[in-house]
């Protein structure tokens, strides 16, 4: 905003870089927990062919992550919607900005509180998110099932209109052939020459002594450079935090645990039911076709229309909010940990199904020793992702309002909300070092591990 005085410019960037936050992440998680499972016996034969970076990239990794980028690509589209009032709507230092789009109209009509407006643009956005899930998503999941690592094809596969539409249509084969092969060829070779030159010149400064020492002056070089552009803000940073004082800083640190206890609280009741729900759509193509358009609908569906009726709900009912607020963060977050665990079931081997028909596998022995093992790298996938997600929904769950009625959490998010919507530069300041702080820590010392032993442990090979 500062950088493009007097225009929205400013503000319609802020608002794509919130919506980025909401979607890159979990689909980043994703291609990583594809990167670190892939099988010994591929990666083997990947350096048996002599693979280069590209060619490893094009003919190994992305195919093997293929059905996960789907399923996380669906579900980061889908936070984009669950953010898009809180990204189109921005208050900050004291102003209102409105971007013309849907979710700038959802959010007046909530802070009015017009319910035909609000069911107008709930409306609407079913329509858009069911259109483009006929229309791009559920054609994507047909054709990346081509990418399932199995030595046997079940009987029952997942179907689509417009898959097949697009798979006979003439024009689209004539596409193909003329345009999209001969793009793609091109681009392959470009991409083969430049990594094949860029291994080359690597080979050779690796062997050179005074190649060594000109790597060693230029790391020393970036090291300056990003001391001098870091140095001066991160001093007044500092500065900032020591008058601000002790006090204030530890009792953002207990509101950072409070909302820590409803991140974990929601995760895991939102493991509770979307487990078991999203190995049955996973393992079932019929049940898959039949549910991937309401789940994606429900995913996508912003959580701040609801947000209004929850309060007068609570408000009506005398709920502790403290409380409340945990069933507002799962809205943001389950469907992390569903769309995750959907690609995992969906990424199990037919043949290893067949094998736990032969052995007559069966009940808890069955999700014990069979299923729980097959989908854990995903479900770590979407715990984590879920857990940023709803770190990410607190700033809006545990402070919402319906016309003269506003409910407050004791939580960070509440914390951050109140002194963004002030302008308060010390309370933001603390609010997001605190965030960070936790959040890094729990990264290193739960989601780590986890990692580690998907990676180790629970992983086809």
């Amino acid at each position: 905003m500062a950088a493009f005085p007097h225009s929205l410019f400013g503000v319609e960037c802020a608002s794509i870089l919130a919506i980025f936050t909401g979607q890159a992440w979990n689909m980043t998680f994703s291609f990583y927990h594809s990167l670190i499972t892939i099988p010994k016996d591929l990666t083997e034969a990947s350096q048996m062919l002599h693979f280069n970076a590209w060619r490893r990239f094009i003919n190994l990794e992305l195919p093997i992550s293929a059905i996960g980028l789907i399923w996380n690509g669906m579900m980061s589209f889908g936070g984009g919607w669950f953010f898009l009032a809180a990204s189109e709507a921005i208050s900050v230092l004291g102003e209102d900005i409105h971007l013309p789009g849907i979710g700038s109209y959802l959010a007046v009509a909530v802070d009015s509180g017009n319910i035909q407006a609000m069911l107008y643009a709930m409306v609407t956005m079913l329509v858009m998110i069911l259109l483009v899930d006929q229309f791009f998503w559920r054609p994507l999941v047909v054709w990346g099932q081509r990418f399932k690592l199995e030595l046997s094809e079940s009987d029952i596969q997942p179907t689509s209109f417009v898959y097949n539409i697009l798979y006979k249509s003439f024009i689209v084969q004539w596409l193909y052939h003329r345009l999209f092969v001969p793009l793609g060829r091109s681009v392959n070779k470009i991409a083969m020459r430049s990594v094949d030159k860029i291994d080359d010149v690597s080979e050779m400064y690796r062997k050179t002594p005074e190649a060594l020492t000109g790597q060693r002056i230029a790391k020393v070089i970036v090291i300056i450079f990003f001391i001098w552009l870091l140095y001066k803000p991160a001093m007044e940073a500092t500065a900032m935090l020591y008058n601000i004082g002790m006090s204030e800083i530890s009792g953002a640190f207990m509101l950072g645990l409070c909302t820590a206890g409803r991140v974990f609280t929601a995760l895991l009741l939102g493991a509770l039911w979307t487990i078991p729900v999203g190995v049955k759509i996973g393992l079932n193509p019929k049940l898959s076709q039949k549910m991937q358009p309401i789940v994606q609908m429900a995913a996508s569906f912003p959580a701040n229309m609801l947000f209004p009726f929850i309060t007068i709900l609570f408000v009506q009912y005398n709920v502790d909010f403290e409380y409340g607020s945990i069933l507002l963060m799962m809205l943001g977050t389950q469907w992390y940990i569903l769309f995750n665990v959907i690609a995992g079931a969906m990424s199990i081997p037919n043949d290893l199904l067949e094998a736990a028909d032969v052995f007559e596998l069966a009940g808890w022995k069955k999700w014990r020793s069979f299923i729980l093992p097959s989908i854990f790298p995903n479900l770590v996938t979407g715990l984590i992702t879920a857990s940023g997600g709803a770190w990410n929904a607190s700033i809006v769950s545990e402070l919402v309002s319906w016309k003269d009625i506003t409910l407050t959490a004791s939580g960070i998010g509440a914390y951050i909300n109140s002194s963004t919507s002030s302008g308060n530069w010390n309370e933001i300041l603390v609010g997001l070092t605190v965030m960070c702080v936790i959040v890094v820590f729990i990264n290193h010392f739960l989601w780590h591990k986890l990692y580690y032993l998907a990676q180790t442990k629970y992983h086809l090979d």
